[in-house]
């Protein structure tokens, strides 16, 4: 015979309204009495009836990730957070993977729709989806993080990425560094084109005209930041600094200029956009623009399950700062001309 509610109530000396509140993860039950339900419910071998329960709340408790790659140190970060919040506070994540692919984000949000999860953060393949939009215009909560879209009534938690790649770009004038290299993502993508703007902002600023032939775009990935340094390289005269747009261009950067047998700092200087756990550990530690990805996923998550509940309804904008974590990539000029 399968446990029920009262069981638990009856060992756990507690209402059969704290056990619910506590599967729940809705009112105020204290660390104590939460420890000892829960210990209670593992010992008993309780299973709450999510489809009932569903059926008579209206809700699934699930809510949906729906990421570019899951593969980059940012959003593998960020997932691992948001399923964080959201499991202290009862619910459950899906975590959908587009590749950057409209059609596949599609398919995802598809079945979100089928499978009526209580809500969606969600980083769009594109500025526009009208699927997107129809899922809002019926109220199911949604909060754009890392990129926005423009006439969806959702919050929104993005970064400051320009003033993050001037702050780079400037560091590295500031070492002497005159022709800097950029190697960026597709410009289809906001947050690509925001840092290539603090690329040129930081130039221009210092009286340096933008040369076209120090730009590389393409996919997000370590093959592009390859091909970028193979470019860079035949440049005459070539770049002293590079700076990299996101962990996968930078650790393709990083490959290339190791075979190359060029050296950092001493023959290239190199800051890239985004914080990795092995970034301090290379050789030199490298210098980057962090994001506060904990800060971003708490923030997101929070917002997506007050509107869930019912909390909030006044969509929120929110953009946070970046931090430029300064390591030992970027020597001065003088020693990075020693080629």
């Amino acid at each position: 015979m399968s446990t029920t509610l009262r069981d638990v109530a009856r060992k756990a000396g507690v209402s059969k309204s704290t056990v619910s509140r506590v599967l729940n993860g809705s009112g105020y039950v204290s660390q104590e009495t939460r420890q000892r339900v829960m210990e209670t419910l593992q010992a008993l071998d309780f299973q709450p009836n999510t489809v009932a329960r569903s059926l008579v709340q209206g809700k699934t408790r699930t809510i949906a990730l729906i990421v570019p790659s899951i593969n980059t140190p940012f959003f593998a970060e960020l997932a691992r957070r948001a399923e964080d919040v959201a499991y202290r506070r009862g619910y459950a994540v899906m975590v959908c993977n587009t590749d950057e692919d409209p059609e596949r984000e599609a398919v995802y949000l598809r079945l979100v729709q089928q499978k009526q999860v209580d809500g969606v953060i969600v980083c769009p393949a594109r500025t526009t989806s009208r699927l997107l939009r129809s899922l809002a215009r019926n109220r199911l909560p949604i909060v754009f993080v890392d990129r926005t879209m423009a006439n969806v009534h959702a919050d929104t938690v993005t970064t400051d990425n320009a003033e993050g790649a001037f702050a780079a770009v400037k560091h590295l004038l500031s070492r002497g560094h005159r022709r800097i290299g950029i190697v960026s993502g597709p410009q289809e993508i906001p947050v690509m084109r925001e840092r290539l703007a603090g690329w040129k902002r930081a130039l221009l600023e210092e009286g340096i005209e933008p040369d076209a032939g120090l730009i590389w775009s393409g996919a997000p990935t370590e093959e592009t930041g390859k091909q970028a340094v193979r470019h860079f390289l035949a440049l005459k005269p070539p770049p002293t600094a590079i700076f990299t747009s996101c962990c996968p261009l930078t650790l393709g950067v990083l490959s290339a200029l190791r075979q190359q047998g060029i050296r950092i700092p001493q023959n290239m200087a190199l800051v890239g956009f985004d914080d990795f756990e092995a970034a301090s550990l290379l050789d030199p530690p490298l210098t980057v623009v962090a994001q506060p990805i904990p800060t971003i996923a708490t923030v997101a998550t929070k917002l997506l399950l007050e509107r869930v509940e019912g909390r909030n309804d006044h969509p929120a904008h929110l953009v946070v700062k970046t931090n430029l974590v300064i390591r030992k990539s970027c020597a001065p000029i003088q020693q990075a001309q020693r080629r």
